[in-house]
C-alpha cells in the first residue's frame, strides 16, 4: 500500500493528457533533443558544412549511442545477477565479442 506522499510523488513524475500518462522525463528529453540539434545545425552551418550531412551523421550517433548504451545495460543488468561460474564465461563471451563491435561501429563511418 503506498502512502499519500508516495502517491504524490508518483502524480508529479507524469503528466495526464486525454487519459494517457505521460512521463516528465520522455519530455524533457524530447526538448533536449531538440535544443541539441538545433545547436549542432547553428554551428554546423557557421562553419560551412551540408545540413544534411549534419542530420545523417548527428542520428547515426544517436542510433549508435543507444544501441551500445542499452547493450551494456542489457549485459551488466544480467552479469550481476548471475551465479560466479556463468559470470567467468560471460566475461569470455565479452570480451571476445568487443573487437567485432569496435568494427562494426568503425565499418559504419
Amino acid at each position: 500500500m503506498q502512502t499519500k506522499t508516495e502517491t504524490l510523488l508518483l502524480q508529479l513524475g507524469n503528466i495526464s493528457l486525454f487519459g494517457v500518462n505521460i512521463p516528465i522525463i520522455s519530455i524533457i528529453s524530447g526538448i533536449a533533443f531538440i535544443f541539441s540539434l538545433y545547436a549542432v545545425w547553428r554551428e554546423g552551418r557557421r562553419d560551412g558544412f551540408s545540413e544534411e550531412r549534419l542530420f545523417d551523421n548527428y542520428i547515426l550517433s544517436l542510433i549508435i549511442a543507444f544501441t551500445f548504451s542499452r547493450i551494456s545495460y542489457a549485459i551488466t543488468a544480467r552479469f550481476l545477477f548471475l551465479p560466479l561460474e556463468t559470470r567467468k564465461e560471460t566475461m569470455i563471451i565479452m570480451v571476445t565479442t568487443l573487437p567485432i563491435l569496435i568494427l562494426i561501429t568503425l565499418s559504419l563511418f
